[in-house]
């Protein structure tokens, strides 16, 4: 009896990343409309699950600044380097990502490894929004932005940037 090859870890995360619609920038702050870090793990989660991928973080580095805002409330920075790591159990991958935020209580890091973790799915998955950026004149740009939901009190994680998504690869099977 011939026994079919089990599909490799990235074959298995490109079958999720076709399978990935973009996605509506459903979340608003004050300054501009994004694509929730729920909206992104719903269209992943299932598949992962189905596909027996699983992912976790390693905080590398973690540093915080104390500072004012402009108008003298205290307000704390943080830079955080995470390593995701990315199996099937049989192969690994470690994608390493770094998120910055700012908060003015406790909430800094929660806020800086979320900002991280949005960044690797998004790059990792190459989720995109619906928007149309090729549309020729504002009134299309402004009618397709008004017809979403923009559920209010998201406020947003900071920012995040990618480095070296695909930083070593690590493969179990003896």
């Amino acid at each position: 009896m011939t026994t079919q090859p089990q599909p490799t870890l990235a074959a298995k995360l490109s079958k999720i990343m076709g399978e990935v619609k973009p996605l509506p920038k459903d979340g608003h702050n004050t300054q501009y409309r994004f694509i929730s870090i729920g909206s992104i793990i719903e269209a992943v989660r299932q598949g992962m699950a189905n596909a027996g991928i699983i992912m976790y973080p390693v905080v590398r580095e973690n540093t915080f600044e104390d500072g004012v805002t402009s108008n003298d409330k205290a307000m704390r920075m943080n830079h955080m380097t995470v390593d995701w790591h990315i199996t099937d159990g049989v192969t690994e991958i470690v994608a390493t990502t770094i998120g910055e935020a700012f908060d003015n209580g406790d909430k800094s890091a929660n806020k800086s490894v979320t900002a991280s973790h949005k960044q690797l799915l998004k790059t990792l998955f190459m989720v995109s929004d619906d928007d149309d950026a090729d549309a020729n004149n504002p009134e299309d740009r402004q009618a397709k932005a008004g017809s979403r939901p923009t559920p209010s009190g998201d406020k947003g994680y900071g920012t995040c940037t990618i480095h070296n998504i695909f930083n070593y690869t690590r493969d179990n099977a003896t």
